[in-house]
């Protein structure tokens, strides 16, 4: 009877998973939707920029003014295009983070037999816990990657659904190289840096929100800066955007990940130019579509079989480092 009575009050480890990865999932639907309506307007001009071609005069707009572009081109609606998938996958996203990183680290500090204190794991083991939560969330983060990038660089009407059947499962996972190019080392500079700058910042604040909000805004800004060139990457994979590559230096258009290309300007500057001054039966021009299409469709896959690393090397060889920045 004794082992019966020194459990009672205790909560079963199932039972305690099974709310931590509840609040979890609370966790991640608040902050996705709090972060979608305050960030997402800067994360849809980051990408338009970061796609363009680096001859583009639009490149040249900044941050600002391609937020101000597309709100005047494309109303607060265009600010937002894209935002859909990220809010309703922000839940499961963080839960697999969190869940992830606490299942590591605790893993980590039960092998080495150290304390419960965050204080006592040293930031090397906070550090690949992170890695192996960025790792595991490539299930989520590559799918909304791949429907928002898609939404925001697209002039295509098509409902999520409609996308989501387009691109199929391998449309949605395709670039997940380049995805944990960039959330692997993210995660594993986030996390430790905020458990560390929150225990700093406790004495400066008030309560454990300020110490949380400033461990939060710096721990961010230091991932974010140091995986810019990856984040760089990563678009380029999952759009196929040229950045200054001469073999199609003179087609602009932007080809999504595992689907068509949504920039149509160059099939009709090719049909235009084809039917000045003389007159161009309708099957010659259908022929012209179809054979720049196909050379369209060839660069992407061209783009698509190369690695991070290879991609990384031409931007840098092509802009220098203010194009991975």
């Amino acid at each position: 009877l004794a082992p019966k009575v020194a459990n009672q009050g205790r909560t079963p480890l199932k039972l305690r998973m099974v709310n931590q990865n509840v609040l979890n999932l609370a966790i991640g639907a608040i902050a996705g939707c709090t972060a979608t309506a305050v960030t997402f307007p800067i994360d849809a001009a980051k990408t338009r920029v970061q796609a363009l071609n680096a001859s583009d005069p639009e490149a040249q707009l900044g941050i600002l003014g391609t937020i101000a572009k597309i709100a005047r081109e494309e109303g607060v609606g265009g600010l937002y295009k894209g935002s859909l998938p990220v809010v309703l996958g922000s839940a499961p996203e963080t839960a697999i983070q969190l869940s992830i990183y606490d299942f590591a680290l605790t893993s980590l500090r039960n092998f080495e037999n150290l304390q419960q204190s965050l204080s006592t794991v040293p930031v090397h083991f906070q550090a690949l816990a992170g890695g192996f939560a960025g790792l595991s969330t490539v299930i989520a983060t590559n799918p909304l990657e791949v429907l928002k990038i898609r939404a925001q660089t697209s002039n295509e009407s098509l409902s999520l659904t409609e996308q989501i059947q387009e691109l199929g499962l391998k449309g949605l996972f395709h670039g997940y190289e380049a995805t944990w190019f960039r959330d692997v080392p993210f995660a594993a500079i986030y996390f430790p840096v905020y458990t560390n700058m929150k225990v700093c910042a406790a004495p400066f604040c008030s309560g454990s929100l300020g110490s949380a909000l400033v461990a939060g805004m710096v721990s961010g800004l230091m991932a974010g800066l140091v995986t810019t060139p990856a984040d760089v990457i990563m678009t380029t994979f999952h759009t196929g955007s040229k950045h200054g590559d001469s073999s199609c230096s003179n087609q602009q258009t932007t080809v999504h990940a595992g689907g068509r290309s949504s920039d149509v300007s160059a099939l009709a500057e090719a049909t235009e130019v084809a039917a000045i001054g003389e007159f161009v039966s309708a099957d010659e021009l259908a022929a012209e579509r179809r054979a720049l299409a196909a050379q369209l469709e060839a660069e992407r896959v061209r783009r698509a079989s190369k690695s991070p690393i290879r991609i990384g090397s031409e931007l840098l060889a092509e802009q220098g480092w203010g194009g991975l920045f």
